[in-house]
């Protein structure tokens, strides 16, 4: 199983994505000269000499989306809260596993009109949906189901074909893969600082990890590498998946630094990559939270389309994948000189 797939098909949910930083920690081990985990669970990896020179931050988040239990009904059915920025049309009819000691009891999300086998009149909100286990509630207790814990979307069989990489959790264990391919890659390269790969927690619930980890290591600057909706099903696209990588101008939260973003255009002309540019007016990354990091930290993205984003059935193309990581290569044989205290104008 390629490395990709087997990143995808893990499952991480926010708050509880240990077995993706297990699977990445053994990866990053042999590549890079150090390696710790903060008290959030973030997965810190460090190339170079430390504190003493320049530091970039290159960050990808671990987690994915997914579902918490709220409350059951007298008939067993479970009532749940998204964690994550989860349309509720595209929960209708998933698979569903709730960890337990022993095997996941699995489920699927419906209404009361599909479980009855009515027509659906209305398009259902989140409230009007539940996961029906086929278990009684007495059964759900004698397995231990209980409020608070989480539930993971099964997605759909995943994995590489004609270069379309297609399941769940494309965001972001895409950037996971970028950057450990990336590290890969320049593993006996020897640079004048720091890179610091770091592989966030809970970045779909608040961008948490990005905002204690950039704290902790105070880079220069950073880039986020992530994620973001293509648009290409609409007759004038601007986000095309297959088109190459893009850097995020503008999200819902953040204006990425100049100075970053002609650094990343200049690698990918030299790399022979076309980078296209997006500005998008929902969503946003772990870099607004690095951004306003202590005294403020320059950052920008580096982004990947996918199309069906936070669904089971994300589709995306493995060759921007691939020129992600030689724009990144690229970029760090000359990135922007940005030092702490650096002052735009």
């Amino acid at each position: 199983m390629d490395l990709l797939t087997k990143l995808i098909r893990l499952h991480g949910v926010s708050s509880r994505e240990n077995k993706v930083r297990e699977v990445i920690k053994k990866e990053m081990k042999p590549l890079v000269d150090k390696i710790r985990i903060d008290n959030l669970g973030n997965l810190i990896c460090t190339k170079g000499r430390g504190r003493k020179t320049r530091r970039i931050m290159l960050a990808a988040h671990m987690d994915e989306i997914g579902l918490i239990i709220k409350r059951f009904d007298k008939k067993g059915y479970v009532y749940f809260s998204p964690i994550g920025g989860i349309d509720p049309v595209s929960m209708i009819d998933q698979e569903v596993h709730i960890p337990t000691k022993r095997e996941p009891v699995r489920g699927v999300v419906t209404t009361k009109e599909m479980n009855a086998g009515d027509d659906v009149t209305e398009v259902p909100t989140t409230q009007d949906l539940f996961i029906d286990t086929g278990l009684t509630l007495k059964e759900l207790k004698k397995y231990n189901i209980r409020v608070g814990l989480p539930v993971e979307f099964a997605g759909c069989p995943s994995g590489l074909s004609h270069d379309v990489i297609f399941g769940k959790a494309l965001d972001d264990r895409i950037g996971c893969y970028i950057l450990i391919e990336l590290a890969r890659k320049i593993k006996k390269k020897k640079y004048p600082f720091t890179i610091e790969f770091v592989f966030t927690v809970q970045e779909e619930v608040g961008l948490y990890g990005a905002e204690t980890a950039t704290f902790d290591i105070s880079p220069d600057f950073a880039v986020a590498v992530d994620v973001v909706d293509a648009n290409d099903s609409y007759q004038e696209p601007s986000r095309k998946i297959g088109d190459g990588p893009a850097i995020v101008i503008k999200d819902d939260e953040l204006l990425s630094d100049p100075r970053i973003n002609h650094s990343l255009e200049a690698a990918a002309k030299q790399a022979k990559v076309n980078l296209q540019r997006a500005v998008i007016d929902i969503g946003t990354t772990d870099a607004t939270r690095i951004l306003s990091s202590r005294t403020g930290v320059p950052a920008s993205v580096l982004s990947v389309f996918v199309r069906n984003i936070h669904t089971t059935h994300s589709v995306a193309r493995m060759s921007d994948v691939k020129q992600a990581i030689l724009v990144l290569d690229q970029f760090l044989r000359n990135p922007p000189h940005i030092k702490r205290h650096d002052v735009l104008l």
